[in-house]
């Protein structure tokens, strides 16, 4: 009975791996068009005109929709695995209800666990194409491809007759930005420039260390991160509004744009 039941549970465990598999394969992703539409929408006012103040809302609408949008792919389809592998397993009378319950649960927060990883790896990939359309709208010339260097990665950068810039545009700082810091020869740029689109990990001590290495920051006005810092002098020229985002960048390197 003993070996009847594990290999029961064998099919189990492969049939849920094939199946949570195909449907992490198959599922749509956010792609390149969706992002062009999103940061067009986001930059554009009545006048049919693009804003630059509002860069950094169209990085944000691109990463909270792009994660939304995946979400929702992954999600429905296992709403229907689970739908039908919960009516499969209760008609079988050698397993009980609270096993199907622990079957169940496992299925659904392994196949968590996997789909968040591939939201992560593609959030990445989604902020480097946004904020290069971003340039590309305002005729900012820049690489448009993220550099290695090492344990650091940058997602892009604009050089031209005034300064460079390299720039790490993140979901979150992490630790990982103090990678960049102290390193700007290393990548070949005047400075680095930080975008965060969440806050809750910028704080006074990281912004220390940015101030420290001579770099920025971008955050938005409304946020607790610049309403707590913003008069704070030995922090003015790290701490930056994100609605001046791109006027920086232009101001910064001298390079012709399209405003």
């Amino acid at each position: 009975m003993k070996k009847k039941t594990t290999v029961r549970e064998f099919q189990i465990a492969i049939d849920a791996v094939v199946r949570t598999s195909e449907i992490l394969d198959t599922a749509p992703s956010f792609g390149e068009t969706e992002i062009i539409e999103i940061v067009d929408e986001t930059l554009q006012i009545e006048s049919g005109s693009l804003d630059p103040t509002k860069a950094y809302d169209a990085l944000f609408n691109v990463d909270f929709e792009g994660e939304a949008y995946q979400l929702g792919a992954q999600r429905e389809p296992l709403i229907e695995y689970v739908h039908e592998k919960i009516d499969d397993l209760s008609s079988d009378p050698h397993i009980e209800k609270k096993e199907v319950a622990r079957i169940i649960s496992g299925i659904i927060q392994e196949y968590e666990r996997r789909a968040g990883q591939s939201r992560a790896s593609t959030a990445g990939n989604v902020l480097e194409t946004g904020l290069q359309h971003i340039f590309n709208q305002f005729d900012i010339p820049a690489t448009g491809d993220p550099a290695h260097f090492g344990d650091l990665e940058i997602d892009n950068m604009v050089e031209g007759p005034e300064g460079s810039i390299g720039f790490s545009c993140k979901r979150t700082l992490r630790e990982r930005f103090r990678q960049s810091l102290s390193r700007e020869a290393e990548i070949g740029v005047d400075e680095v420039w930080f975008v965060s689109l969440l806050m809750a990990d910028v704080s006074k001590e990281k912004l220390q260390d940015i101030s420290n290495d001579g770099s920025r920051i971008y955050v938005p006005r409304d946020s607790f991160v610049w309403n707590r810092y913003k008069n704070n002098d030995s922090l003015s020229y790290t701490l930056r509004p994100a609605d001046e985002f791109i006027s920086d960048v232009i101001e910064f390197t001298g390079v012709s744009a399209n405003l």
